[in-house]
């Protein structure tokens, strides 16, 4: 399975967190690229974050704050 198949499955199973860090570590020089264990490990710690922040977003949307806080983080 080539590298695009991948992505587009990842994204099509909704694990944007996954495909997005996934994509990032193909960008890698070969000398950089992480091991097969820390390759998952980090794309799965990727979704958590993503969802985590997702789910965030979404309360903040519902509850109405009178004041708006942003925060801006790298995924």
């Amino acid at each position: 399975m080539n590298t695009q198949n991948t992505l587009e499955q990842l994204k099509g199973l909704k694990l944007t967190g996954m495909a997005k860090r996934y994509e990032a570590a193909l960008s890698l020089p070969v000398h950089e690229i992480e091991d097969v264990h820390s390759l998952i490990a980090m794309i799965t710690q990727a979704e958590v974050e993503y969802r985590e922040y997702t789910r965030t977003q979404k309360y903040l949307k519902v509850s109405k704050l009178r004041y708006r806080i942003t925060r801006r983080y790298n995924l």
